[in-house]
């Protein structure tokens, strides 16, 4: 069976596959080591998320750099997190 996109966001986490370049109020711009690239992933808060995977659409990457932004913001574990992700 395939994993979702929340087991694959968390297991990219898990892995220590999540760079956080820059992270401020409105913006946050990451790589994540994906299973076959390395892919740019900027999120603008309260706008939209983008990511240079060939997925359309919500992907785990970008799942995977809300969660770690969350737990820092929050101080939350990421797997809560994901949990309160809605993608």
């Amino acid at each position: 069976m395939a994993e979702t996109i929340h087991e694959k966001a968390q297991r990219f986490i898990t892995e220590g596959r999540i760079t956080i370049r820059y992270e401020g109020s409105t913006l946050i711009d990451a790589d994540v080591h994906g299973d076959h690239d390395r892919y740019a992933v900027v999120v603008e808060i309260g706008d939209e998320a983008r990511c240079t995977c060939p997925a359309s659409g919500d992907c785990s990457h970008i799942l995977a750099v809300l969660a770690v932004s969350l737990a820092r913001r929050t101080g939350l574990p990421t797997a809560v997190s994901l949990g309160k992700v809605g993608v």
